[in-house]
């Protein structure tokens, strides 16, 4: 039976935002700095781990071939035990560091590659003219438009070739171009923001958001972002605050550079 067509979403930001609805189809380039460091961390650690069994399996078999262990074998056994449960969680990024990265991520994309070109109506003195109303109070957009917005992409499709989705009471995987908005949306909340803490696991989309303050002179990279986070961890006042500040080079080129802050809210 044929899946019945849906209409493509349109991202519509919070109320006092104002900006153009119209979603444009530009491509872009998503950042996976933070994959790409993972993968090579998890190589690392597969042969570290490797390594650390062999001297394992040397160390029982002393221990097998006598019956009287020495203090410094006894002592050895043990510190190999401990790295082979402790160096994996320590080199592991914790789960609201990760999780505070892709909203940061999905929030940079958002406003670079949608939202800044699609206000003034591509008009520069029009742009700038609205962007400067927002440099104090900034623009509030919620994790669940974020992920509309990015699950409509081509960069979304590069990535993900299938998903998971309900099957009545199952789940099955299923082809990203056959999956509705709703299963897409559905599927990267899973995916990407689960917090493992209780039947309930995952961020709030609503309440976890980016705040982005534009910055004159209110070029694509002119910004503040802050992440606020609704996921249950420890300390959900502080946020991650990201500063991209257009700097000249020379007369004819600039060079962006990116600066991190943590602002912690006054309770």
């Amino acid at each position: 039976m044929k899946n019945k067509k849906e209409k493509k979403a349109t991202v519509v930001p919070e109320k006092n935002v104002g900006a153009s609805n119209v979603v444009t189809k530009e491509k872009f380039d998503f950042k996976k700095k933070l994959k790409d460091f993972l993968v090579v961390i998890k190589k690392g650690l597969v042969k570290l781990g490797s390594l650390i069994k062999k001297g394992f399996t040397k160390l029982v078999e002393l221990v097998k071939a006598h019956k009287k262990v020495s203090a410094g074998v006894a002592a050895a056994l043990v510190i190999v035990i401990g790295c082979l449960f402790v160096i994996p969680s320590l080199s592991k990024p914790s789960t609201e560091k990760v999780i505070k990265q892709k909203v940061n991520d999905l929030g940079v994309t958002f406003y670079e590659d949608f939202y800044y070109k699609s206000s003034g109506n591509g008009d520069n003195d029009k742009r700038t003219e609205f962007l400067s109303k927002y440099q104090s109070m900034g623009i509030k957009v919620s994790l669940e438009n974020l992920i509309r917005y990015y699950v409509t992409t081509d960069k979304y499709k590069e990535a993900f070739t299938t998903i998971v989705v309900k099957d009545g009471e199952g789940k099955k995987e299923k082809e990203v171009k056959d999956a509705s908005i709703t299963e897409r949306v559905e599927s990267l909340e899973n995916e990407w923001f689960k917090t493992g803490k209780g039947e309930n696991d995952k961020c709030d989309v609503d309440n976890t958001k980016v705040i982005i303050y534009p910055q004159e002179p209110y070029g694509e990279k002119d910004y503040k972002l802050e992440v606020v986070t609704a996921c249950g961890f420890k300390d959900e006042d502080t946020s991650t605050t990201t500063t991209k500040k257009n700097e000249k080079k020379d007369t004819t080129t600039q060079k962006a550079e990116t600066t991190t802050t943590k602002k912690t809210k006054k309770k």
